[in-house]
Formats: structure tokens, C-alpha cells, sequence
């Protein structure tokens, strides 16, 4: 993946022109007393995304995980677009652009990747699921699933 310069994920998400980190939000885990740092300018908790789906919101849920990880779990809403493939398949969501979208991948960092990426090609209302569908699950669960 190359972004204007950019080399690698981690230049990609810390680049001051892809990510411009407002101050971090902790919010513990219900009951768990893990906490869960969420940037809210480019993360969604996992709690509010189960509401939307729970509300039947027309909601694009992308999950950027490899397909071996998908098969060992996911959510039933998503759609699999792993990370290095999303932006080939960028003409396949543009009906997404000026839509919430929601990215999620295994604990959130290579959905804040996607996140930058779609952002960087115009689609104005993305957001990583903070924490992955590790947090899903234990959130909404109470059960990691490896």
C-alpha cells in the first residue's frame, strides 16, 4: 500500500497529515476492568457498534483480518476485505464514501491503517472498532476467541 510517501503501516497511522491524534478517551471494559483507549476522532467502541447493527443501521461493517482469521471467527454483519487488498477493492465500496463505516480487524491497529487509507481516498465518515474483534468478543461475550 503507498500513500503520498508513506512506506509502512506504522509511518502511515503516526504521519501528521494521516493521523492527527486528539487526546485519548480510556473507558474500562463493562464489568472487566480492562481498559480500552479510544480516540473517538478515529475510533468507534465496540458497544456502539453492536447498537447500530442491534438498530439495523445500514451500517458497512469491513473487517481487514487475513481470510485464515475470519474463518477462525467473525461477525456475522462484516464483510471481509483484508487490509492488503483494500485498496484494489476501493471502486467496489465507493458506494460507501458519505456513509459511517465501520473497519475492524484483531485488536485495531491494522483497521486504523484501513481507516487512513479510505479517509486519504475521500470517504469522510470511517472509523476503527476500537480494540478489534478481540474486544468485541470479550465485551459482548466475555470469551477471547484465538
Amino acid at each position: 500500500m503507498h500513500i503520498r510517501g508513506v512506506t509502512s503501516s506504522a509511518e502511515l497511522i503516526m504521519s501528521g497529515h494521516a493521523y492527527n491524534a486528539p487526546p485519548v478517551r480510556s473507558l474500562a471494559f463493562a464489568g472487566k476492568g480492562t481498559p480500552l483507549n479510544i480516540n473517538p476522532q478515529w475510533e468507534v467502541h465496540p458497544a456502539q457498534v453492536k447498537a447500530w447493527l442491534d438498530a439495523h443501521e445500514d451500517l458497512p461493517l469491513l473487517d481487514v483480518r487475513q481470510p485464515k482469521e475470519w474463518s477462525a471467527g467473525h461477525i456475522d454483519a462484516a464483510k471481509l476485505i483484508p487490509l492488503d487488498q483494500l485498496e484494489t477493492q476501493i471502486p467496489a465500496i465507493n458506494n460507501y464514501a458519505d456513509r459511517r463505516i465501520v473497519i475492524h480487524c484483531h485488536l485495531g491497529k491494522r483497521s486504523l491503517v484501513a481507516t487512513a487509507l479510505l479517509r486519504s481516498k475521500g470517504f469522510r465518515n470511517v472509523h476503527s472498532m476500537a480494540g478489534g474483534i478481540e474486544a468485541w468478543n470479550l465485551l459482548l461475550t466475555g470469551k477471547l476467541q484465538r
